[in-house]
């Protein structure tokens, strides 16, 4: 198995001149992004906290 620790880099920046609604959407299209990149190598996202998340990945059968 194989964990994956991910976040946005340069989110508290985008906070600072981004108004929230805005910041919101963007926060929603990351997660939305990151989920399907995730589950296109057949891993599954166990926890997602602010910026970011964790996600697993199974490991390979020979």
């Amino acid at each position: 198995m194989t964990a994956l620790c991910y976040d946005l880099v340069g989110s508290t920046d985008l906070l600072a001149v981004l108004d929230i609604e805005d910041y919101e959407e963007l926060m929603s299209a990351f997660r939305a992004e990151a989920s399907q990149a995730i589950s296109s190598y057949s891993g599954v996202v166990v926890s997602e906290a602010g910026d970011g998340g964790v996600a697993l990945f199974p490991a390979e059968m020979e």
